[in-house]
């Protein structure tokens, strides 16, 4: 049982860390005028198809 929680700790940690991670990433992308449909750039195509859910809201 031990074993089983301390995998499920991690596996919650990582989690949390990689999630915030990737929203920290597209929000600074969004933030900075970055996100575009034809960017080389992976986290602007990224932050460009989810700019509705970003703090900075919809654009054009």
């Amino acid at each position: 049982m031990e074993l089983f929680l301390k995998f499920t700790l991690a596996f919650a940690v990582a989690l949390i860390l990689g999630l915030g991670s990737a929203y920290g990433a597209l929000w600074f992308e969004a933030k900075n005028g970055g996100a575009s449909l034809t960017a080389e750039n992976p986290y602007a195509r990224a932050a460009y198809a989810a700019r509705d859910l970003l703090p900075k809201g919809p654009q054009p």
